[in-house]
């Protein structure tokens, strides 16, 4: 039936409807006999009023054997929006949906250090500790390794070289038991004088991706949810 309708569309007169005819846009005008026969649209068994922009009723017509519909009550009906360019005399239509389903990204897969940040702005955002935070990340299950958390104090941690990282008041790691896998995970609480912005680019100015020497991670991802900081560096994925 939306087929059906679709096509019909494409044959639709734009203008104004005259009481006595009706004028086509071509080369040249011409005045055709237009007929009322008390047409009805339906769409799934559903009958439609048609109406114009402003709710007033619009009765389709014929011309020589064809039928037309108004185009504003069955692209509506159908879920598509009408617009007028009247500079350029073009019916524009939008199919919402396509356009949602064209701007919404593909089954876009996430990085391992993406789906920990979403995981870590879940949990930070339900009021969890940072030492409860990095439990819940090295138990996720996109992480296919043994891991632990621990707790941690301010001054140098693996990871950032020889600076040392100040500015929290609770602070744990996670990462793997084994030290050849290039993953290494923070969750900071920091102190309320500490600067959210600074600290943060602090981590990553200091990081350094191939810190474990015999390997390299792949992605640094920091982000945070007020006060809480997360920070991890890690391979994109990990081999199934």
């Amino acid at each position: 039936m939306r087929k059906k309708l679709q096509i019909l569309i494409c044959g639709i007169i734009i203008g104004t409807l005259l009481a006595s005819g009706i004028v086509f846009a071509k080369q040249i005008s011409e005045t055709a006999e237009l007929v009322y026969n008390n047409i009805k649209i339906t769409l799934n068994d559903k009958e439609i009023e048609p109406k114009d922009a402003v709710g007033n009723t619009v009765e389709p017509f014929t011309i020589n054997g064809t039928t037309y519909l108004p185009v504003r009550a069955v692209a509506e009906a159908l879920g598509i929006n009408v617009d007028w360019d009247e500079e350029t005399n073009t019916v524009i239509l939008t199919d919402e949906k396509t356009t949602e389903n064209e701007d919404k990204p593909s089954d876009e897969v996430k990085t391992v250090g993406q789906t920990l940040l979403a995981a870590f702005e879940e949990k930070a955002a339900s009021g969890m500790d940072a030492f409860e935070i990095a439990k819940a990340l090295v138990s996720n299950e996109i992480i296919p390794f043994t891991g632990d958390a621990m707790q941690i104090e301010e001054g140098l941690l693996p990871g950032f070289g020889d600076t040392e990282i100040k500015g929290f008041k609770s602070g744990a790691s996670f990462m793997p038991m084994i030290g050849s896998i290039p993953f290494v995970g923070y969750v900071f609480e920091l102190e309320d004088s500490t600067d959210v912005s600074d600290f943060v680019s602090t981590l990553e100015s200091s990081a350094d991706l191939r810190w474990n020497i015999c390997v390299e991670a792949d992605e640094m991802v920091c982000g945070n949810v007020g006060s809480k900081v997360f920070f991890v560096m890690c391979p994109n994925q990990f081999e199934a």
